[in-house]
């Protein structure tokens, strides 16, 4: 099978927002790796222009969210130095180009977590929220079919925004109600990310692929606001 293949297999459906998001993350990741490529993209707009281009930034203002791309013309080879501005809800649908790029993810500087740190991380969760709802709550972490090393920061980078969306989800006292009523939260892989809730647990599941193939903190936070 070839990358191509392998990358069009990975991906899952998703919105406009949560594909711009990514987008914007992994121009983040490439500061730091000389390995991450950003793809070229096609912004289908609501006008029914298209526009292309590299996403650079995203940014809120004045309660509106608005694109920055770097549009390089019509000669991808000698590109030129433009800046492109668009308000993110012009944008109706996005092409991703050279797709099998965003399986090409370079390993970490610092060496993956292991079991135990993901164990410390889970429960440091528990403390940090538990504390802000005045309640107890329970983690724990199904390991089956979890391989050791790189393949852990999977659940690593669930678990760390598990916790910051439910710190955010909980900032007033409705939210605080609703996390307060979770008793025990569970971390695991699955084919496809997901977010559950039966009986006071909620069950966070994650990919062990690369970041594209993940939810976003966004898509997180919106997946376990509907569990709770």
């Amino acid at each position: 099978m070839s990358s191509r293949d392998e990358a069009l297999l990975e991906l899952n459906p998703r919105s406009v927002e949560a594909v711009l998001d990514d987008l914007v993350a992994r121009r983040q990741r490439s500061r730091d790796h000389a390995g991450v490529r950003q793809p070229l993209v096609t912004l289908h707009l609501r006008n029914g222009r298209d526009m292309q281009g590299y996403v650079l930034g995203l940014k809120e203002e004045r309660g509106q969210w608005n694109l920055l791309l770097h549009a390089p013309g019509a000669d991808l080879r000698q590109p030129e130095d433009d800046a492109l501005y668009l308000n993110r809800a012009s944008v109706e649908a996005v092409t991703v180009h050279n797709v099998s790029w965003l399986s090409s993810e370079p390993a970490r500087s610092e060496p993956a977590p292991g079991r135990v740190q993901l164990q410390r991380l889970a429960r440091d969760l528990g403390d940090a929220v538990g504390k802000l709802v005045d309640s107890s709550l329970a983690t724990e972490i199904d390991f089956e079919g979890v391989p050791d090393g790189e393949a852990l920061w999977g659940l690593a980078d669930v678990i760390k925004m598990t916790e910051t969306s439910l710190l955010a989800l909980a900032a007033d006292d409705t939210g605080r109600a609703a996390v307060r009523a979770v008793k025990r939260l569970r971390f695991g892989a699955g084919s496809s990310p997901s977010v559950d809730k039966a009986a006071g647990v909620i069950v966070v599941r994650t990919t062990l692929r690369g970041p594209e193939s993940r939810m976003t903190e966004s898509d997180l936070k919106a997946a376990l606001a509907k569990a709770l």
